[in-house]
C-alpha cells in the first residue's frame, strides 16, 4: 500500500491563484469570504505562505468553483493505494484512476476463495492493468531523429525547435548545433528544457579516448616505422569528427591557407603530427607523446551555464560552446559521449508533457547501432528515421525499420515509428507523373515521392503502414512537422488508455458474472481447449541456432575500418558490436520460431470468439489474445536478445581472435573476408556447441516462463 499522507505540490500557490482568476474574483474579495486579510491571500498565492489543510480548505471554499473544489478533494479525500498519486493536472489522470479502481478491484476479488482459472485470469488483468498505468505515469518522452552523416537532420531539428541564429544584415539563419556535410558532430546531442540555458556534457572515459588515440597514431606509421600514405592513413585511423577533436586537444592541428585564389592551386603545408611521426622512433613513442599532449587530467568540466552579463546572447554562447567542445577546442572538456542542450522551454511546446529531442550520431556504416536499437527497443521514444529525398526510404532506414518489425511482435510498436524524407530545394518539384509532366508544386512531389517510398517499404516486407512526413527546412512550416510528432505521441498514450479501458471493462465482467452459471461455464469451456491447446503445442518450432550469420554477414559488409576498430576493442564498438549482433540474431530466430504457434493460437481464438455459446468468455478471450502479443511474447524475445548477446562473451574475452584479426588489418585486401573465415570457423567448431545447447536450454526455459506458464495458469 502506497503512503497517502497529505502532501501538499510545489505548483499549489500558481494553481490556487489561477482558480481564482478564472472566475473573476479579486484578493480582497476571497479575503472577505475567508475572514482573513487581503495580505495573507497574496502571501498564499505567491507560495510566500503555505496553508495547512484546514487553510486550503477555507481558500477553496471561499472560490466555490468546480474546478477549486474537485482540486481540493484531489488533495485531502482523494485516496491511491495501488499506484502513485499522480498531480492534479497529470493529462491521463482519469484514466490512471481507472485503473487504481480496478486494481483495487481485483485485490478484493483475489482475497476469496474461487477456481484457479478465474484467479489466473485476475492476475493477467493484474498485469496487463499495471503495466499500461506504469507507462501512463510518466509523461516523458523522447523523440529520436536517426539518419545517414550528411543527411540534414541537425538543420531540421534546429529549425524545428527554434534554435537557428539570426545575424545581421542578409545572412541565413545559423543553426544553433554546428552542421556540415556530415562526420560533423561527434556524438549524441540531447535538447531537453531546463532552469537555464546550460550544455551538460557526459564525456567518454578516457580509457576510450587513449584507445582512438591508438587507432589515430596507429595510422601514422606501419609497424616498421614508414610513415604511411594519406589513404591508408584515413582507413586505418578515426573518423573525421574525432580526428578533428583529437588534433584540437593535442594541438596538433594542420596549418589552413585561405589566401590561395584557385581551387587546385597547391599550397605546401607542414602536418605537425607527420612531423612528430619523423622525429619518434616508434608508435609507442607517439603515442605516449600524443596522450600526454591530450591533458585529460584537466578536462574535467561537465557543464557550463550561460551568463548573461558575459555581454553575449543565450543563442550566440549555445553555438560557441557547443562548436567549441564538439571540435576539442574548449579546454576544459573531453570528447563528448554525449551532450544536452539545455534552454528555459519546452523545445516542441508540447503542453503537459516533458519531450526531449534527440540528434543521434550520424550513421556511416552499419545502421545496426547500440545506440539506435536502444532507442528503437524504447516504448516512450519516437524514433524519426530521416532520409534524403532522391534516395528515399534509403538503405539504413530500411535496415532499422526490418530490425523493428522482425523483433516485434506487438502492432504498439507502430505508433513510435516514422519516416522523415529530407528534401532538398526544388527536389520535390524534379518529380514527374506518369505522362512525364513535372509536379505542380512541392506537396505534388511529396505525394509522388509517398507513393514510391510506400512500395519500397512494401518490397522488404513491410505490411504495416508506417507514418511517411516530408520536410524543407529552407520553405516548409515546421510547425506542421511538430503536429506530426505531437499526434504521434499523443496517440502512443491513447493506446495505453485504450488498454486500461478495455480490461476495466473485462475485470468488471469477471466480477459481475462470476456467479451466473453460464459465464461461468463458457470460461471452463475456454479454459478446458486452452489446455488442450497448450498440450497440443507444448514446444516452440525449430530455433535456428545459426544466430551468428547475420553477425558474419555485417564482418562483410561494414567499413574495414569498422572492423578493424571493433577487433581492437574485443567487439564492443558502437559502430560494430559483436554482441548487440548476437543477440539480434538470436531474437530473430526466437521470433521466427514462435510464428507456428502464434498462427495456431489466432485460429484458435478466431474459433473461440466465432462460438456464440461462449459469448460471456469473449472478453476474457480477447484480453488473452492481447497479453500474448503485447506481453508474453514480447518479453520471450526480449530475454532471448539478453541471452544470445552474454551467452558467448566468457568464451571470446581475452580471446586471441580479436588480436589475430586486428593484426591482419592493413595486409591485404581481403581483410573483411579473412575476418570472416575466422569468426565463421571459430562459431562452426566442436568446442562451441555446448554454448549453442546451451541457448537452446535457455530459450526454451524462457519460453517456458513467460509464456506457457503465463497460459497454464488460466487453465488450472
Amino acid at each position: 500500500m502506497l503512503d497517502n499522507t497529505f502532501v501538499l505540490p510545489a505548483n499549489l500557490s500558481e494553481s490556487l491563484a489561477n482558480f481564482r482568476k478564472n472566475i473573476g474574483l479579486k484578493q480582497a474579495d476571497v479575503a472577505k469570504k475567508m475572514g482573513v486579510d487581503t495580505s495573507r491571500v497574496s502571501r498564499i498565492e505567491t507560495g510566500e505562505i503555505v496553508p495547512n489543510e484546514s487553510e486550503l480548505s477555507s481558500y477553496c471554499d471561499a472560490l466555490g468553483s468546480y474546478e477549486a473544489n474537485d482540486y481540493l478533494n484531489f488533495l485531502i479525500k482523494e485516496k491511491w493505494e495501488e499506484i502513485k498519486k499522480p498531480p492534479y493536472n497529470h493529462p491521463e489522470r482519469a484514466s490512471l484512476r481507472k485503473a487504481h479502481d480496478g486494481l483495487q478491484l481485483l485485490k478484493m476479488f483475489c482475497e476469496g476463495e474461487r477456481p484457479q482459472f478465474l484467479l489466473g485470469e485476475a492476475e493477467m488483468h493484474e498485469t496487463a492493468l499495471r503495466q499500461a498505468a506504469e507507462y501512463l505515469e510518466s509523461t516523458k518522452h523522447s523523440v529520436a531523429y536517426i539518419g545517414d552523416i550528411g543527411v540534414g537532420k541537425t538543420t531540421a531539428i534546429c529549425k524545428q525547435t527554434e534554435l537557428s541564429l539570426t545575424r545581421q544584415g542578409d545572412k541565413p539563419e545559423e543553426p544553433i548545433l554546428e552542421v556540415g556535410a556530415g562526420g560533423t558532430t561527434v556524438c549524441e546531442v540531447r535538447i531537453r528544457k531546463g532552469a537555464e540555458y546550460a550544455i551538460h556534457v557526459e564525456p567518454l572515459l578516457d580509457t576510450e579516448v587513449y584507445k582512438l588515440a591508438s587507432d589515430f597514431c596507429a595510422g601514422i606509421k606501419n609497424t616498421d616505422g614508414n610513415t604511411v600514405s594519406d589513404n591508408e592513413q584515413q582507413s586505418k585511423g578515426v573518423s573525421k569528427e574525432i580526428e578533428r577533436a583529437l588534433r584540437n586537444m593535442s594541438g596538433l592541428t594542420r596549418p589552413t591557407n585561405r589566401t590561395k585564389s584557385k581551387v587546385d592551386e597547391k599550397i605546401p603545408t607542414i602536418d605537425p603530427l607527420q612531423k612528430l611521426a619523423r622525429d619518434s622512433s616508434s608508435t609507442d613513442e607517439i603515442y605516449s607523446e600524443f596522450n600526454r599532449r591530450l591533458s585529460l587530467t584537466s578536462r574535467t568540466c561537465r557543464e557550463i551555464t550561460y551568463d548573461p552579463t558575459q555581454g553575449i546572447s543565450d543563442f550566440e554562447w549555445l553555438q560557441d560552446n557547443f562548436k567549441k567542445i564538439n571540435n576539442g577546442r574548449h579546454p576544459e572538456f573531453s570528447i563528448p559521449r554525449r551532450m544536452d542542450i539545455v534552454i528555459p522551454r519546452n523545445p516542441l511546446n508540447i503542453k503537459n508533457y516533458e519531450v526531449q529531442l534527440v540528434d543521434t550520431k550520424g550513421i556511416d556504416g552499419t545502421a545496426i547501432r547500440p545506440d539506435l536499437v536502444a532507442f528503437l527497443d524504447d516504448a516512450r521514444t519516437v524514433s524519426v528515421l530521416c532520409s534524403t529525398f532522391n534516395q528515399a526510404p534509403v538503405i539504413s532506414a530500411q535496415s532499422l525499420i526490418e530490425y523493428v518489425f522482425k523483433k516485434n511482435q506487438s502492432k504498439l510498436v507502430n505508433d513510435r515509428l516514422c519516416l522523415l524524407v529530407l528534401p532538398r530545394q526544388d527536389e520535390a518539384l524534379a518529380m514527374k507523373d506518369d505522362t512525364g509532366e513535372n509536379a505542380e508544386s512541392d506537396v505534388d512531389g511529396y505525394m509522388m515521392k509517398k507513393e514510391q517510398v510506400e512500395k519500397s517499404l512494401q518490397n522488404i516486407g513491410v505490411k504495416e503502414e508506417i507514418p511517411i512526413y516530408f520536410f524543407n527546412s529552407k520553405s516548409d512550416d515546421p510547425n506542421d512537422l511538430t503536429e506530426h510528432i505531437k499526434d504521434q505521441i499523443k496517440k502512443i498514450r491513447v493506446s495505453r488508455e485504450e488498454q486500461i479501458e478495455s480490461i476495466r471493462e473485462a475485470i468488471d465482467y469477471l466480477i459481475n458474472n462470476e456467479k451466473e452459471i453460464e459465464s461461468r461455464r463458457a470460461k471452463e469451456e475456454v479454459s478446458k481447449r486452452l489446455r488442450q491447446f497448450i498440450d497440443a503445442n507444448p514446444d516452440i518450432s525449430h530455433f535456428n541456432w545459426q544466430i551468428h550469420s547475420g553477425l558474419l554477414q555485417e564482418l562483410q559488409n561494414t567499413h574495414a575500418r569498422s572492423v578493424w576498430a571493433s577487433m581492437r576493442r574485443e567487439g564492443d564498438w558502437g559502430n560494430l558490436d559483436v554482441y548487440l549482433m548476437l543477440g539480434i540474431g538470436s531474437s530473430e530466430a526466437a521470433t521466427e520460431c514462435t510464428q507456428d504457434f502464434k498462427r495456431k493460437f489466432l485460429l484458435m481464438i478466431g474459433d473461440l470468439m466465432q462460438d456464440q455459446e461462449l459469448k460471456q468468455a469473449h472478453q476474457f478471450v480477447d484480453q488473452l489474445r492481447s497479453n500474448l502479443d503485447n506481453i508474453w511474447l514480447q518479453k520471450f524475445i526480449n530475454s532471448s536478445q539478453e541471452i544470445g548477446a552474454q551467452l558467448f562473451r566468457p568464451a571470446l574475452e581475452n580471446n586471441p581472435i580479436w588480436q589475430e584479426c586486428a593484426e591482419m588489418y592493413g595486409q591485404g585486401k581481403q581483410f573483411r573476408k579473412e575476418v570472416y573465415e575466422k569468426f565463421n570457423n571459430w562459431f562452426e567448431d566442436n568446442s562451441q556447441k555446448h554454448l549453442f545447447d546451451l541457448l537452446k536450454t535457455r530459450v526454451a526455459e524462457f519460453w517456458k516462463v513467460e509464456v506457457l506458464d503465463h497460459l497454464k495458469s488460466l487453465t488450472e
